[in-house]
């Protein structure tokens, strides 16, 4: 009989144990500790390791220390670094493997080195050798309106996907207070919920049930937490073009119309593809003819690199082959030769025989420039197939990726019956290396 017991072995639990621990919580602790032993070996006062200190000499060490830190351009550090240094220490010692019963920071063994650090950050401020904590004031309407003056934020009925995205988290942030990349990352379509009040007014707040309530920094799920009691809400503005509920409504409805590189994986996340999904093919067109090539290309890719700026500024979008840029070519190359990188490709290996084979002019010209005239070669002589992301959308040469582009391996084999099968089991001799092997061979 099967139990219904888990079985968990003490690798699990030490996973565990730190997968708990924030990311940033851990960088934190690495800091600290290593401005600490950047000092200890200078100093000559102590020479048993931190770790194995007992309490009374830890605190002189401690007391040395938090007066002897400084920065390496011999400045001082400010309150709030040097308060983050101990936190640090204080966590490395009451981790595993040490396991201390003491804090440095609480404990009364320990006041000697407190006191002496708070005077010490006393006396730097009266100094003016270390600046006070500046805090972020609160956003205010006139500095919401300068964010739409400046097209930082958008209306709803705006063309540039990646503002609207930018807008939509904008108001998550604003009124829900979800805090830290991580944890926007983690939510999910059914996270965010629109409801009704009595009186007919939408809104949108985030789902109490279980597996949509995500930990934060200060309501992580331990025994000594507290449940979070924080409500916020985002209300429907039906007669304004920059309601929050429409917008946010707006970039998360599902499409079939946009393309997604990883359909599955990101079915569910609010990424950025999955924020634009509302787009229709129409959006697109749009987009692409009126807004400029650069905003709708957030649609389908996350790189911004769109080749040569002279063929940009020409031209916003071209679906002429003629005008295929150097990073569009490169990857054409790529996908045919099945390499991750150009720089895997030299020109006298690789691009030399291609072009005598295609019987493309390679004499006097560079890398780039022989890469695009190869990659305009392969697609024309239908070696290499590109298709367009979205259904009754061209193919733009200005800003080709991998997804759209593939090899037509049967069409290099009806051309050159010779050349080997491509082994899906992830042999090396593919129709790529024999097709080297034979240019190598006639020249």
């Amino acid at each position: 009989m099967a139990s219904q017991f888990a079985s968990v072995t003490s690798e699990e639990i030490t996973q565990i144990n730190d997968d708990a621990v924030p990311e940033n919580t851990k960088k934190a602790t690495k800091f600290g500790l290593a401005v600490f032993k950047e000092w200890f070996p200078i100093q000559k006062e102590f020479t048993t390791p931190s770790e194995e200190m007992s309490p009374p000499e830890q605190n002189k060490c401690l007391q040395k220390f938090y007066l002897s830190a400084t920065k390496r351009d011999g400045s001082f550090y400010n309150k709030k670094s040097l308060t983050a240094i101990r936190a640090a220490l204080d966590r490395h010692l009451r981790s595993p493997p040490f396991s201390k019963p003491f804090s440095i920071i609480g404990d009364s063994q320990f006041n000697d080195a407190n006191i002496s650090l708070s005077n010490f950050l006393k006396t730097l401020s009266k100094s003016g050798q270390i600046a006070p904590t500046m805090h972020k004031q609160p956003l205010t309407k006139e500095i919401v309106a300068k964010l739409y003056e400046e097209g930082e934020l958008v209306d709803t009925d705006s063309l540039q996907p990646h503002k609207l995205q930018q807008t939509a988290w904008f108001f998550i942030s604003l009124f829900l207070g979800k805090r830290g990349r991580e944890n926007q990352q983690l939510l999910k379509r059914h996270m965010l919920v629109l409801r009704e009040t009595p009186s007919g007014e939408k809104y949108l707040e985030m789902s109490r049930e279980r597996g949509a309530v995500l930990a934060t920094k200060t309501h992580q799920g331990g025994l000594d937490d507290k449940e979070d009691e924080s409500n916020g809400k985002i209300f429907q503005r039906p007669s304004s073009k920059r309601c929050p509920v429409k917008l946010i409504e707006k970039c998360r409805i599902p499409s079939a119309a946009v393309y997604s590189r990883n359909r599955e994986v990101r079915a569910n996340r609010l990424t950025q593809q999955d924020m634009l999904c509302g787009w229709t093919v129409e959006d697109v067109k749009n987009c692409l003819t009126f807004q400029g090539f650069k905003e709708g290309t957030a649609l389908f890719s996350n790189e911004l690199d769109f080749g040569p700026a002279d063929k940009v500024s020409g031209c916003k979008a071209s679906s002429s082959l003629e005008d295929i840029t150097t990073k569009s070519a490169a990857i054409v190359v790529l996908i045919f030769l099945e390499v991750n990188s150009m720089q895997d490709v030299t020109v006298e290996k690789h691009l030399y025989p291609l072009a005598k084979k295609l019987t493309v002019k390679y004499r006097s010209l560079g890398k780039d420039q022989l890469s695009v005239k190869i990659a305009k070669a392969l697609i024309s002589q239908g070696y290499i197939e590109v298709r367009s992301p979205v259904k009754c959308v061209e193919v733009n040469f200005l800003n080709l990726n991998r997804d759209i582009v593939c090899k037509k391996k049967d069409q290099l084999k009806s051309n050159y019956p010779d050349l080997e099968e491509y082994d899906d089991n992830g042999d090396t001799d593919s129709i790529t290396t024999a097709f080297f092997f034979n240019l190598f061979w006639w020249f």
